[in-house]
């Protein structure tokens, strides 16, 4: 049997197996051993010096310790946790207990944690990474795809800032009601644009930017950008043909999909899934809860995680996922004027 590292699961697998037929050597102790036609290193309390390049597989009993600037040209197993220093490389890792990996290190493949998962500022992981508890993930590291019971970015904190104020809501129910959103006063709008599909579904054929927070109490299809004010409640599917936005300290229960850009402003609530075909941003205070079950968001593009976000489920993209500092409010325009 040879041990199979074409993907994570397979990997573990035969690694524990192979591991119950490999003798202890002792702590401190390394050894070459033949698996089928593959060699590999098997220690127990693996220390490695800065700068050690191993092209061996590795499976270490215990815990695994690599200082700065390694490089693993093959996959890594650790039964127990696992530290890596800072510019480490690595093809892909698996460990059973806790993983650290160092700033502006890389794996090219799988980082894989059984437990915690620590990936410092500038870490990425070209494929995945996957912890069993949680996944913490530092400014400019990540993945493409992130999977944990809990994600969380750095600076992560309990309450959230101060929401908006409570105001009175633009109700949209569904067509089932007989009555017509309340829309008439909203600028650009043209009630000749809405049409209902079945009974569940609003259709609009441009694009909506309410004033005013939005209680959505039906599905809704807007063929262009979408916007809602802070401290709006959309409890159904929202579907937009170009950017959505979604409004400070709101909270979405359904499925919002975009074709164009989409934010979620500070401290807005999801319990649907989020789909976009370009970049998704989430802001800081941004949580993704479902209860029960995982939230999944997948952007085409890149996946923005600003500091204290905190998403339960999988984050994945066509290029990355990425912690990332704050937008700045005001853009150029406050830029401008501080100079």
């Amino acid at each position: 049997m040879i041990l199979d590292t074409r993907s994570h699961a397979a990997f573990r697998d035969h690694a524990r197996a192979w591991l119950t037929l490999i003798p202890h050597y002792g702590v401190g102790s390394t050894r070459a051993v033949e698996l089928g036609s593959q060699r590999a290193l098997v220690g127990e309390g693996v220390l490695c010096r800065d700068g050690m390049s191993v092209e061996s597989l590795i499976l270490a009993r215990g815990d695994f310790h690599a200082g700065n600037g390694c490089r693993f040209q093959s996959p890594v197993y650790v039964s127990g946790n696992c530290h890596f220093g800072k510019n480490c490389q690595l093809d892909a890792i698996t460990v059973e207990g806790d993983l650290i990996l160092g700033p502006n290190s890389r794996v090219r493949r799988w980082a894989e944690s059984g437990r915690t998962m620590d990936l410092r500022s500038g870490s990425f992981a070209g494929q995945a990474a996957i912890a069993g508890r949680s996944l913490q993930v530092g400014i400019d590291a990540g993945a493409t795809v992130l999977t944990a019971p809990e994600i969380a970015t750095t600076g992560r904190m309990v309450d959230c800032g101060d929401m908006p104020p409570v105001q009175q809501s633009i109700v949209i129910g569904p067509p089932s009601t007989g009555e017509l959103p309340p829309l008439g006063w909203v600028r650009g709008f043209k009630i000749e644009k809405l049409i209902p599909l079945g009974a569940e579904t609003w259709a609009y054929d441009g694009s909506l930017q309410f004033p005013a927070p939005v209680y959505l109490r039906s599905k809704l299809v807007v063929r262009g950008s979408f916007s809602c004010p802070p401290g709006s409640m959309l409890e159904d599917d929202v579907k937009s043909g170009d950017s959505l936005r979604v409004g400070r300290g709101s909270i979405c229960k359904g499925i919002l999909t975009a074709r164009g850009e989409m934010v979620l402003e500070r401290d807005c609530l999801f319990e649907g899934d989020l789909i976009g075909d370009r970049t998704i941003r989430l802001s800081s205070g941004v949580r993704g809860l479902r209860a029960p079950g995982l939230v999944r968001v997948s952007a085409r593009q890149g996946l923005i995680l600003e500091p204290n976000v905190v998403v339960r489920g999988q984050l994945s993209s066509g290029e990355w996922v990425r912690g990332a500092e704050p937008a700045l409010e005001g853009g150029l325009e406050l830029l401008l004027a501080e100079g």
